[in-house]
């Protein structure tokens, strides 16, 4: 998981300081990865918390 994190740094770190960046195919696809394996990190962390 930490190669994902660290590919997709500089493109995250561009958008959250508000530079406008062209995202090719594969940092878009590098973004929605990175953003499918947060989602289920969240949602199971969630779950193993017993939220609902």
């Amino acid at each position: 998981m930490s190669d994902l994190e660290a590919a997709n740094f500089p493109i995250a770190g561009s958008m959250l300081n508000d530079l406008s960046i062209t995202l090719d195919n594969e940092m878009q696809r590098k973004v929605f990865e990175w953003a499918i394996k947060t989602t289920m990190v969240l949602h199971g962390n969630k779950f193993a918390a017993g939220v609902s």
